[in-house]
Protein backbone atom coordinates (compact mmCIF):
# COMPACT_ATOMS: atom_id res chain seq x y z
CA UNK A 1 0.00 0.00 0.00
CA UNK A 2 1.72 3.78 -1.27
CA UNK A 3 2.10 6.18 1.83
CA UNK A 4 -0.48 8.44 -0.33
CA UNK A 5 -3.16 5.89 0.17
CA UNK A 6 -2.09 4.89 3.89
CA UNK A 7 -2.53 8.62 4.76
CA UNK A 8 -5.58 9.24 3.04
CA UNK A 9 -7.16 6.40 5.57
CA UNK A 10 -5.50 7.91 8.35
CA UNK A 11 -7.53 11.32 7.49
CA UNK A 12 -10.47 9.62 6.78
CA UNK A 13 -10.39 7.47 9.85
CA UNK A 14 -9.58 10.97 12.06
CA UNK A 15 -12.19 12.85 10.65
CA UNK A 16 -14.91 9.65 11.09
CA UNK A 17 -13.45 10.58 14.98
CA UNK A 18 -14.36 13.72 14.65
CA UNK A 19 -17.49 13.79 13.66
CA UNK A 20 -18.75 10.66 16.12
CA UNK A 21 -16.85 13.27 19.14
CA UNK A 22 -18.19 16.41 18.35
CA UNK A 23 -21.03 15.42 17.03
CA UNK A 24 -22.04 13.85 20.88
CA UNK A 25 -22.09 17.05 22.25
CA UNK A 26 -25.10 18.18 20.74
CA UNK A 27 -27.18 16.23 23.04
CA UNK A 28 -26.77 16.76 26.65
CA UNK A 29 -28.61 13.59 28.32
CA UNK A 30 -26.43 12.58 31.36
CA UNK A 31 -23.65 10.12 29.83
CA UNK A 32 -26.22 10.05 27.21
CA UNK A 33 -27.62 6.82 28.20
CA UNK A 34 -27.45 6.83 32.04
CA UNK A 35 -31.35 6.62 33.87
CA UNK A 36 -32.55 9.91 35.28
CA UNK A 37 -34.39 9.05 38.44
CA UNK A 38 -37.28 10.78 39.76
CA UNK A 39 -38.97 10.52 43.20
CA UNK A 40 -42.49 11.62 44.39
CA UNK A 41 -43.69 11.67 47.48
CA UNK A 42 -47.03 12.51 47.39
CA UNK A 43 -50.64 12.23 49.37
CA UNK A 44 -52.56 10.04 46.54
CA UNK A 45 -54.37 8.61 49.64
CA UNK A 46 -55.96 10.02 52.84
CA UNK A 47 -56.99 13.77 53.39
CA UNK A 48 -55.03 15.57 50.55
CA UNK A 49 -55.98 12.56 48.03
CA UNK A 50 -56.99 14.71 45.31
CA UNK A 51 -54.49 17.49 45.40
CA UNK A 52 -51.85 14.46 45.41
CA UNK A 53 -53.25 12.87 42.48
CA UNK A 54 -53.59 16.62 40.66
CA UNK A 55 -49.76 16.85 41.27
CA UNK A 56 -49.00 12.98 39.69
CA UNK A 57 -51.05 13.41 36.87
CA UNK A 58 -48.64 16.83 36.11
CA UNK A 59 -45.44 15.12 36.71
CA UNK A 60 -46.68 12.05 34.62
CA UNK A 61 -47.89 13.88 31.84
CA UNK A 62 -44.05 15.87 30.95
CA UNK A 63 -42.62 12.74 31.81
CA UNK A 64 -44.34 10.61 29.24
CA UNK A 65 -43.59 13.33 26.61
CA UNK A 66 -39.93 13.43 27.78
CA UNK A 67 -39.39 9.75 27.32
CA UNK A 68 -41.39 9.96 24.02
CA UNK A 69 -38.45 12.22 22.89
CA UNK A 70 -35.74 9.79 24.16
CA UNK A 71 -34.76 11.50 27.41
CA UNK A 72 -33.59 7.90 29.85
CA UNK A 73 -36.17 9.44 32.32
CA UNK A 74 -38.03 7.07 35.32
CA UNK A 75 -40.10 8.00 37.85
CA UNK A 76 -40.34 6.25 41.00
CA UNK A 77 -43.70 6.91 42.99
CA UNK A 78 -44.36 6.60 47.04
CA UNK A 79 -47.98 7.25 48.42
CA UNK A 80 -47.70 9.43 51.85
CA UNK A 81 -51.16 8.45 52.93
CA UNK A 82 -51.42 12.03 54.15
CA UNK A 83 -49.26 10.72 56.76
CA UNK A 84 -46.18 12.49 58.00
CA UNK A 85 -44.10 9.48 59.38
CA UNK A 86 -44.99 7.88 56.08
CA UNK A 87 -43.70 10.54 54.21
CA UNK A 88 -40.19 10.38 55.78
CA UNK A 89 -40.38 6.54 55.02
CA UNK A 90 -40.97 6.71 51.56
CA UNK A 91 -38.52 9.34 51.24
CA UNK A 92 -35.91 7.28 52.74
CA UNK A 93 -36.64 4.04 50.29
CA UNK A 94 -36.18 6.53 47.68
CA UNK A 95 -32.83 7.62 48.56
CA UNK A 96 -31.82 4.81 50.21
CA UNK A 97 -32.47 2.04 48.12
CA UNK A 98 -33.79 3.55 44.87
CA UNK A 99 -30.79 5.70 44.65
CA UNK A 100 -32.69 8.68 43.37
CA UNK A 101 -31.40 11.84 43.92
CA UNK A 102 -34.70 13.99 42.86
CA UNK A 103 -37.30 14.42 44.85
CA UNK A 104 -40.72 16.32 44.13
CA UNK A 105 -43.27 16.46 46.98
CA UNK A 106 -46.35 18.90 48.38
CA UNK A 107 -47.65 20.14 52.08
CA UNK A 108 -45.69 21.88 54.43
CA UNK A 109 -45.85 19.24 57.21
CA UNK A 110 -44.33 17.01 54.98
CA UNK A 111 -41.79 19.58 53.33
CA UNK A 112 -40.29 20.95 56.56
CA UNK A 113 -39.51 17.57 57.75
CA UNK A 114 -37.76 16.14 54.71
CA UNK A 115 -35.92 19.48 54.61
CA UNK A 116 -33.04 18.26 57.01
CA UNK A 117 -33.19 14.88 55.30
CA UNK A 118 -32.53 16.28 52.37
CA UNK A 119 -29.71 18.57 53.60
CA UNK A 120 -27.96 15.85 54.99
CA UNK A 121 -28.30 13.70 52.05
CA UNK A 122 -27.68 15.95 49.03
CA UNK A 123 -30.93 15.21 47.21
CA UNK A 124 -32.67 18.34 45.49
CA UNK A 125 -36.09 18.24 47.12
CA UNK A 126 -38.52 20.02 45.05
CA UNK A 127 -41.21 21.14 47.72
CA UNK A 128 -44.11 23.25 46.45
CA UNK A 129 -45.46 23.60 49.97
CA UNK A 130 -46.28 26.98 51.76
CA UNK A 131 -44.50 27.27 54.92
CA UNK A 132 -42.43 30.95 55.21
CA UNK A 133 -39.37 29.68 56.59
CA UNK A 134 -39.29 26.38 53.94
CA UNK A 135 -36.50 28.19 52.42
CA UNK A 136 -34.83 29.45 55.54
CA UNK A 137 -31.02 27.92 55.47
CA UNK A 138 -31.20 25.11 52.87
CA UNK A 139 -29.14 24.56 49.85
CA UNK A 140 -31.11 21.28 48.51
CA UNK A 141 -34.14 23.40 48.41
CA UNK A 142 -36.47 24.32 45.53
CA UNK A 143 -39.88 26.01 45.89
CA UNK A 144 -42.88 26.66 43.01
CA UNK A 145 -45.90 27.43 45.19
CA UNK A 146 -47.69 30.13 47.17
CA UNK A 147 -46.33 31.07 50.22
CA UNK A 148 -48.70 31.19 53.44
CA UNK A 149 -48.14 35.03 54.33
CA UNK A 150 -49.45 35.59 51.25
CA UNK A 151 -52.45 33.81 52.03
CA UNK A 152 -52.97 35.81 55.21
CA UNK A 153 -53.13 38.97 52.99
CA UNK A 154 -55.97 37.10 50.66
CA UNK A 155 -57.51 36.73 54.06
CA UNK A 156 -57.73 40.20 54.94
CA UNK A 157 -58.27 40.98 51.38
CA UNK A 158 -61.67 39.03 51.33
CA UNK A 159 -62.87 40.44 54.80
CA UNK A 160 -62.51 44.01 53.77
CA UNK A 161 -64.72 43.27 50.65
CA UNK A 162 -67.01 41.57 52.96
CA UNK A 163 -66.91 44.90 55.32
CA UNK A 164 -65.83 42.42 58.30
CA UNK A 165 -64.15 43.57 61.39
CA UNK A 166 -63.66 40.54 63.40
CA UNK A 167 -62.38 37.41 61.83
CA UNK A 168 -63.15 33.95 63.17
CA UNK A 169 -60.10 31.54 62.21
CA UNK A 170 -60.15 28.16 62.06
CA UNK A 171 -57.10 26.12 61.44
CA UNK A 172 -55.81 22.58 60.95
CA UNK A 173 -52.97 21.33 63.17
CA UNK A 174 -49.78 21.29 61.07
CA UNK A 175 -47.34 23.53 60.21
CA UNK A 176 -48.97 25.31 57.47
CA UNK A 177 -52.41 26.29 59.56
CA UNK A 178 -49.60 27.13 62.48
CA UNK A 179 -48.06 29.40 60.40
CA UNK A 180 -51.17 31.59 58.92
CA UNK A 181 -52.42 31.44 62.53
CA UNK A 182 -49.42 33.24 63.56
CA UNK A 183 -48.64 35.20 61.03
CA UNK A 184 -52.86 36.55 60.75
CA UNK A 185 -52.89 37.09 64.97
CA UNK A 186 -49.28 39.30 64.40
CA UNK A 187 -50.55 41.35 61.41
CA UNK A 188 -53.94 41.75 62.61
CA UNK A 189 -54.26 44.68 64.48
CA UNK A 190 -52.32 46.76 61.38
CA UNK A 191 -54.68 45.14 58.93
CA UNK A 192 -57.72 46.65 60.93
CA UNK A 193 -59.14 43.34 62.18
CA UNK A 194 -60.05 41.33 65.43
CA UNK A 195 -58.98 37.84 65.60
CA UNK A 196 -60.54 34.59 67.24
CA UNK A 197 -58.80 31.59 66.40
CA UNK A 198 -59.80 27.99 66.82
CA UNK A 199 -57.75 24.88 66.46
CA UNK A 200 -59.13 21.76 64.68
CA UNK A 201 -57.18 18.10 64.04
CA UNK A 202 -56.36 16.97 60.56
CA UNK A 203 -58.71 14.87 58.91
CA UNK A 204 -61.57 16.43 61.22
CA UNK A 205 -65.01 16.22 60.09
CA UNK A 206 -67.41 17.78 62.78
CA UNK A 207 -66.49 21.41 63.20
CA UNK A 208 -69.70 22.73 64.91
CA UNK A 209 -68.19 22.61 68.49
CA UNK A 210 -65.40 24.99 67.16
CA UNK A 211 -67.52 26.72 64.82
CA UNK A 212 -70.47 27.43 68.33
CA UNK A 213 -67.69 29.28 70.00
CA UNK A 214 -66.48 31.59 66.98
CA UNK A 215 -70.08 32.54 66.61
CA UNK A 216 -70.59 33.05 70.50
CA UNK A 217 -67.67 35.43 70.58
CA UNK A 218 -69.88 37.55 67.21
CA UNK A 219 -67.45 37.39 64.79
CA UNK A 220 -68.41 38.70 61.15
CA UNK A 221 -66.60 36.78 58.54
CA UNK A 222 -64.25 33.40 58.67
CA UNK A 223 -61.46 32.63 57.84
CA UNK A 224 -61.48 28.05 57.21
CA UNK A 225 -57.56 26.41 56.91
CA UNK A 226 -58.31 23.27 56.54
CA UNK A 227 -57.89 21.46 53.36
CA UNK A 228 -59.13 17.90 52.28
CA UNK A 229 -62.76 16.80 52.17
CA UNK A 230 -62.86 18.58 55.24
CA UNK A 231 -62.74 22.09 53.93
CA UNK A 232 -66.54 21.43 52.56
CA UNK A 233 -68.17 20.28 55.76
CA UNK A 234 -66.75 23.22 57.34
CA UNK A 235 -68.66 25.40 55.18
CA UNK A 236 -71.59 23.75 55.19
CA UNK A 237 -71.73 23.14 58.96
CA UNK A 238 -71.28 26.49 58.77
CA UNK A 239 -74.31 27.56 57.06
CA UNK A 240 -76.17 24.95 59.10
CA UNK A 241 -75.14 26.24 62.33
CA UNK A 242 -76.75 29.99 61.53
CA UNK A 243 -73.66 31.68 60.39
CA UNK A 244 -73.90 34.53 57.36
CA UNK A 245 -71.31 35.88 57.27
CA UNK A 246 -68.38 35.93 54.71
CA UNK A 247 -66.47 32.98 54.30
CA UNK A 248 -62.56 32.60 53.02
CA UNK A 249 -61.78 28.99 52.31
CA UNK A 250 -58.38 27.65 51.91
CA UNK A 251 -59.25 24.14 50.96
CA UNK A 252 -62.02 25.57 48.23
CA UNK A 253 -58.99 26.74 46.28
CA UNK A 254 -57.53 23.56 46.19
CA UNK A 255 -59.82 21.05 45.61
CA UNK A 256 -63.20 21.35 43.48
CA UNK A 257 -64.77 17.77 45.55
CA UNK A 258 -64.48 20.47 48.96
CA UNK A 259 -66.96 22.95 46.96
CA UNK A 260 -69.34 19.99 45.67
CA UNK A 261 -69.00 18.75 49.47
CA UNK A 262 -70.10 22.10 50.63
CA UNK A 263 -73.54 22.23 47.98
CA UNK A 264 -74.89 25.47 47.68
CA UNK A 265 -73.42 26.85 50.53
CA UNK A 266 -70.05 26.83 48.80
CA UNK A 267 -72.01 30.00 46.77
CA UNK A 268 -69.91 33.40 47.32
CA UNK A 269 -67.36 32.03 49.27
CA UNK A 270 -64.02 33.55 48.76
CA UNK A 271 -60.74 31.49 47.95
CA UNK A 272 -57.39 31.82 46.30
CA UNK A 273 -57.38 31.21 43.13
CA UNK A 274 -54.55 30.26 40.75
CA UNK A 275 -54.25 32.10 37.27
CA UNK A 276 -56.38 29.62 34.91
CA UNK A 277 -55.15 28.49 30.97
CA UNK A 278 -57.66 28.23 28.62
CA UNK A 279 -54.90 25.77 26.43
CA UNK A 280 -54.06 23.96 29.56
CA UNK A 281 -58.24 22.98 30.11
CA UNK A 282 -58.35 22.21 26.89
CA UNK A 283 -55.42 19.93 26.38
CA UNK A 284 -56.08 17.96 29.97
CA UNK A 285 -59.40 17.39 29.14
CA UNK A 286 -58.36 16.27 25.63
CA UNK A 287 -55.85 13.51 27.48
CA UNK A 288 -57.92 12.81 30.16
CA UNK A 289 -61.62 12.62 29.24
CA UNK A 290 -62.48 15.14 32.19
CA UNK A 291 -63.06 18.89 32.74
CA UNK A 292 -59.67 20.65 34.53
CA UNK A 293 -62.15 22.23 36.83
CA UNK A 294 -61.32 25.74 38.49
CA UNK A 295 -58.25 24.18 41.11
CA UNK A 296 -56.66 21.62 39.06
CA UNK A 297 -53.00 22.35 40.44
CA UNK A 298 -51.99 19.55 37.13
CA UNK A 299 -50.14 22.35 34.68
CA UNK A 300 -48.22 23.50 37.85
CA UNK A 301 -46.46 19.97 38.61
CA UNK A 302 -45.92 19.99 34.25
CA UNK A 303 -43.93 22.95 34.88
CA UNK A 304 -42.01 21.53 37.48
CA UNK A 305 -41.27 19.04 35.58
CA UNK A 306 -40.66 21.36 32.41
CA UNK A 307 -37.87 23.32 34.47
CA UNK A 308 -36.24 20.35 35.44
CA UNK A 309 -35.62 18.56 32.04
CA UNK A 310 -34.56 22.59 31.00
CA UNK A 311 -31.70 22.03 33.94
CA UNK A 312 -31.03 18.52 32.71
CA UNK A 313 -30.67 19.24 29.19
CA UNK A 314 -28.30 22.72 30.00
CA UNK A 315 -26.07 21.87 32.69
CA UNK A 316 -25.70 17.86 30.68
CA UNK A 317 -26.00 16.59 33.92
CA UNK A 318 -28.48 15.29 36.98
CA UNK A 319 -26.46 15.68 40.13
CA UNK A 320 -28.23 17.87 42.70
CA UNK A 321 -26.15 20.97 43.39
CA UNK A 322 -25.59 21.36 39.17
CA UNK A 323 -29.32 21.50 38.33
CA UNK A 324 -30.07 23.75 41.56
CA UNK A 325 -27.48 26.21 40.46
CA UNK A 326 -28.72 26.23 37.28
CA UNK A 327 -32.51 26.98 37.56
CA UNK A 328 -31.64 29.73 40.66
CA UNK A 329 -29.63 31.32 38.07
CA UNK A 330 -32.60 31.32 34.67
CA UNK A 331 -33.73 34.09 36.30
CA UNK A 332 -37.06 32.99 34.91
CA UNK A 333 -38.55 30.50 32.92
CA UNK A 334 -41.52 30.38 30.06
CA UNK A 335 -43.26 26.99 30.00
CA UNK A 336 -46.32 25.57 27.99
CA UNK A 337 -48.97 26.41 30.42
CA UNK A 338 -47.05 28.23 32.86
CA UNK A 339 -44.24 31.11 33.69
CA UNK A 340 -41.89 31.36 36.31
CA UNK A 341 -39.32 33.55 38.40
CA UNK A 342 -36.92 32.18 39.97
CA UNK A 343 -35.22 34.11 43.12
CA UNK A 344 -32.04 33.70 44.12
CA UNK A 345 -32.72 31.47 47.21
CA UNK A 346 -34.45 28.75 45.08
CA UNK A 347 -37.76 30.54 45.18
CA UNK A 348 -40.46 30.24 42.20
CA UNK A 349 -43.42 31.81 44.09
CA UNK A 350 -47.06 31.57 42.07
CA UNK A 351 -49.15 34.32 41.32
CA UNK A 352 -52.74 34.14 42.93
CA UNK A 353 -56.04 36.18 42.86
CA UNK A 354 -58.80 36.26 45.53
CA UNK A 355 -62.30 34.72 43.47
CA UNK A 356 -65.79 33.64 45.02
CA UNK A 357 -67.03 30.07 44.20
CA UNK A 358 -70.14 30.74 42.12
Amino acid sequence: MSNKILLGLVVILVVLIAIVTFGNKGNTTPENSEQIKIGLVLPLTGPYAEMGNYFKQGYEWKVEELQKAGVPIKLYIEDTASDNKQAVSAFSKLVDTDGVKIVFTTISSVSMLLKPIAEEKHVLLWADASHPRLMDGTSYLLRHSNVATDHVKYIFDAAKRAGAKKIGLIYQADDFGLAVRDYTEATAKQAGFEIVAEQVQVGSNDFRSSLSKLVAQKVDFMSHVVAGPGAGILIKQSRDIGFKGGIHSYGVGLSPAAAETAGVAAKGVYYQAFVPNANFSADYEAKYGQIAGKTNLSYLTYTDMEILAKAIQGTGDSTPEKLIAYIKAMGQFTGKYDKAVMKPNGDMILTTETRQWE
